[in-house]
Order: structure tokens, then sequence, then C-alpha cells
């Protein structure tokens, strides 16, 4: 059984204003279901199971597999829901097929109005806005990854055996990263650098652009 406690104000006020109160409530999650405050809000799946569940921004996340004999499948769902919903609305969800069967995520969080999770497979998923990012993805100024070492290997200290599993932010200085628009045929990207400009685009159309860092715009000029 998971439980999971939620702290929800009585009124959109600010900290210590009149009228403001924080009160804890619960939710659990329990035979591939869900409850608020003992009311079921989320049925067992028809097929598989529903498993390690998250809730944030007005949204129920969680895994869902199912295996087959002929196959199987594991999607990350969004569920829009709030406590005056009675019920979590699969219809509405959002959903990211995992990379690999039976993927766990070994962390969810929250950064801004994004919420992430990092699966043991390595893989990155980011909502926002409604949609689904995948893979190492741009998060303000750097890019966000996760580890993975799968065996022994004595060639890695006490403290590099620790960071297995741990998300990432990596900040390259010059680094410019834009997720790439899905189409049926071959595509053309160009990487431009124009005095201390960086952009990419595809297709002739621009998908990012920012101003290269002081310590090298130097270089990019020369």
């Amino acid at each position: 059984m998971q439980r999971l406690f939620l702290l929800l104000s009585s009124a959109s006020l600010c900290l210590g204003a009149p009228g403001f109160s924080i009160k804890t409530t619960v939710e659990v999650f329990s035979g591939n279901r869900a409850f608020y405050n003992s009311r079921q809000i989320l049925e067992a799946p028809e097929q598989g199971r529903y498993y390690n569940f998250y809730y944030a921004q007005g949204r129920l996340f969680l895994c869902h597999t199912h295996r087959g004999e002929t196959g199987g499948f594991t999607r990350i769902l969004a569920i829009p829901w709030t406590t005056s919903d009675p019920k979590a609305d699969l219809s509405k969800a959002v959903s990211v097929p995992a990379k690999y069967l039976g993927a766990t995520p070994f962390a969810w969080g929250q950064w801004r109005d994004e919420v992430l999770t990092v699966s043991n497979q390595g893989s990155v998923h980011v909502f926002k806005g409604g949609k689904w990012r995948t893979g190492m993805v741009p998060l303000g100024n750097g890019l966000i990854l996760s580890t993975s070492s799968k065996g022994e290997y004595k060639f890695l200290t006490e403290a590099q055996r620790r960071e297995y599993g741990a998300v990432i932010c990596l900040k390259m200085p010059g680094n410019l990263a834009a997720k790439i628009r899905w189409t049926n045929r071959p595509i053309d990207l160009e990487f431009r650098v124009d005095k201390n400009r960086m952009t990419i685009l595809q297709d002739g159309q621009k998908l990012t652009s920012s101003t290269a860092p002081k310590m090298i715009a130097g270089r990019l000029r020369g």
C-alpha cells in the first residue's frame, strides 16, 4: 500500500493572511486502485497493473504495465484530477509509452511548472503544458539525464556506485539543445553560428536560438 499526504489550502491567500488554513488529507494506492479519504477515485485496470503513483499540479501520475503472451506495454499516464472531482477520468489521460516493458520510475519530482520522472532503464520523461517529452531533455539552462550501472564494477568508487539512478543536470557552456519535430520523411538540420548567436533549424524553420555565453562568444566571432 502506498500513501501520499497532500497539503491543501482552504483559500488561495498568502501564507499567514486571515482566513488561510492548511489541512492534511491522504491519498492511498492499494490493489491497483486509488482512494482519496476512503473514497475510490480510480478503479483497477482491465488488464495489467497500476504502480508508482504520484500527484502534482492537479494530475494523478502513474505507470501502467501489461504483459501478454504476444507482447505487452508500459505507459506513463497523467490523469487530470482534483479533490472536487468524484473520480479520475481515464478518457482524459495523457500517456507516453515507455521504451522498455516493465520500466519503473526511480523517482518523481517537480521543477517549476514541469513534472519529471526517471526510469530504472535510464529514460527521462517530462510533463509540461499537457504534453510529454522524453529522452535527455533541455530544461532551463541545462540537459537532464539519468545514470544507470548494471552489475558489479570493481573500478567504481563507493561514491560513484552510490550515483546509480541519479538524476543529473548537465550544463555545458555553449550548448544548445532542441526537440526535433517528427516527420515521415528525411529532414535537413542546420546549425548556425552568427557572431555571438547560435541557432538550430529544421527544414529551414528555427527550432531554437540563444546568445552564446561570454566565455566562448569571442572564440565564435573569431
